[in-house]
């Protein structure tokens, strides 16, 4: 049992995978999937020779071409011979290796046949501290702000949510340490856990290209069904700037930007549940950062734009959700905080959303509403005879009191986990208060409710509840997570929250062992990922000594 295992990257940042980083070019996976793919277009004459020099002149920068200086005078003048688009084109598709094409490309601008503009001595002219600094930043191309995204994420955090598709463990990005990113990160099952090899990351940002931002980012849950992994769009804006609902093609290789496709977001949701053949999203704001409870489901039978393939249905409920769960022939979506009819204050009280799967989904009828005394839950489970919701408040329940003027529900069941008997309806609570968590994941035979940080406080106690709840904190976990998934004997962790006493978001991914005992430190395992050779960024992540 190996635990808290750190692996450390250094030097360049250029991520396909999370093993090796070199500054030589001893492994060419290591090239960024974009400039594949912005050789593809240049060769297809989608983007302008400019771009294309771009990328090239990130190889240059990042080591991987290595050129003279006398070869990097500005010959703007002069434009690539259409014959090289061949090679770019032959690479794109896959005809010919990395190395071929590096080779190819070093030796055209080294006998200056391509002529590309780089200052050997002063290799960057800015520093970025955002991702957002980049995104609006007018004076740099698509690609550039490519380039410049990939510098600014050291740190692989800030994860809300995975699923399993049988073989491998997907990891659903939400917010880093330099904010909302698109790195998602997979883990396969069949490898060691603690084997850096076993691992590689994604950047879907990089899938998405318009004139407005690189936007793929922002993702809170991840659903599996049907070979296809669907990313739970969340980040809304006022300006109707946010992520999409992301898919990918599990038949497809990884890193293939082709295997990815979006369709335009409808609401922001947050987590959702499988049944059959349809992926619920659980609705938690529309496109203005509103509060209105829309459910959304795909049909995975049907064509992405095919008729009838995605339906949304008006509950009417002022209110937000977060998670869902499935008895086999209901959904039942978790209450997170409701608004009387005029929108202005909370109510004491919520309304557990039902739908009967053997109904049509977009009909009222089809569609039970359960009032409860108390909102603020963040997940639900079911267990086969009670469905189980994650309180989310924090504790003691009067600080929530003063932040908001109402215990959003009776003191006395404030932070509490709720029991909602399937075939009664009768509702029950846990004894004791436990506040804050968000996530509950379904294994075989128990739930598992997800910690989260509040108030910076180090929480790492996980709960399992079988014939009873119980609590264990394995001292490993740095603390503050956010869903995760369940992949047969092991159950996954998404880190997130920052850690207490830093500014960094956590990156430490953990998992535990169900056929090990809960409450055994040895039946739990961790390991995180960062890269130390960014200034000023270290010392603002976990001022590691690289």
């Amino acid at each position: 049992m190996k635990n808290n295992q750190q692996v450390i990257l250094v030097s360049v940042v250029i991520i396909t995978g999370l093993g090796l980083i070199s500054n030589s070019f001893a492994e060419m996976e290591l090239i960024p999937d974009w400039i594949k793919n912005t050789a593809g277009w240049w060769a297809s004459d989608e983007i302008s020779e400019a771009e294309f020099v771009n990328a090239i002149e990130f190889l240059i920068n990042e080591g991987v071409i290595l050129v003279s200086g006398a070869t990097t005078e500005d010959n703007s003048s002069d434009s690539i011979p259409d014959w090289i688009k061949n090679t770019a084109g032959w690479w794109a598709n896959d005809n010919i290796s990395d190395t071929e094409f590096v080779n190819a490309i070093e030796f055209l601008v080294n006998n200056g046949i391509i002529q590309v503009h780089v200052n050997v001595d002063e290799k960057t002219s800015r520093t970025y501290n955002s991702y957002d600094e980049v995104m609006t930043d007018s004076t740099l191309s698509v690609n550039q702000k490519l380039i410049e995204v990939d510098k600014l994420l050291p740190f692989y955090s800030g994860y809300r949510g995975a699923a399993f598709d049988g073989e491998s463990v997907y990891f659903s990005p939400y917010y880093s340490n330099h904010g909302r990113h698109g790195w998602v990160i997979k883990f396969d099952t069949s490898k060691p856990f603690d084997d850096p090899n076993s691992w590689k990351a994604f950047n879907i940002a990089h899938t998405r290209h318009d004139s407005q931002n690189l936007g793929n980012i922002g993702f809170q849950g991840a659903l599996y069904n049907n070979g296809h992994v669907y990313l739970v769009p969340y980040f809304i804006s006022d300006d109707d700037v946010g992520s999409r609902i992301v898919i990918y093609d599990t038949k497809l290789d990884f890193n293939d930007a082709g295997a990815w496709e979006w369709r335009e977001y409808f609401d922001a949701y947050e987590d959702g549940v499988v049944e059959k053949n349809f992926v619920y999203f659980s609705p938690h704001l529309d496109k203005k950062n509103k509060v209105y409870a829309v459910p959304l489901r795909y049909d995975t039978t049907k064509n992405l734009d095919g008729p009838g393939a995605w339906q949304q249905f008006d509950t009417g409920i002022i209110g937000s959700y977060i998670g869902a769960a499935s008895d086999g022939e209901k959904i039942y979506y978790a209450p997170f905080i409701q608004y009387n009819p005029y929108g202005t204050n909370i109510n004491d009280e919520s309304t557990i959303l039902i739908y009967d799967t053997n109904m049509p989904f977009t009909h009222n009828y089809s569609w039970e509403r359960y009032n409860v005394p108390y909102s603020n839950y963040g997940g639900v489970g079911f267990n086969g005879t009670h469905v189980v919701f994650a309180p989310f408040s924090r504790i003691p329940c009067d600080e929530i009191a003063k932040l908001t003027g109402s215990f959003w529900g009776p003191e006395e069941i404030c932070g509490k986990i709720m029991f909602l008997e399937k075939d009664t309806r009768k509702i029950s609570y846990s004894k004791l208060s436990y506040g804050a968590y968000n996530g509950v994941i379904e294994t075989d035979d128990a739930l598992y409710l997800v910690p989260r940080v509040v108030g910076g406080e180090i929480r790492s106690d996980f709960i399992q509840i079988k014939n009873s709840i119980e609590t264990y904190s394995p001292n490993i976990g740095l603390g503050g997570y956010w869903g995760g998934t369940y992949d047969g004997r092991y159950v996954y962790f998404s880190p997130y929250d920052s850690i207490p006493g830093t500014t960094a978001r956590n990156g430490e991914f953990l998992r535990y062992d169900t056929f090990q005992p809960f409450n055994n430190s040895d039946s739990w395992e961790s390991i995180s990922f960062f890269v130390c050779d960014l200034e000023p960024y270290r010392s603002t992540v976990l001022k590691l000594d690289c």
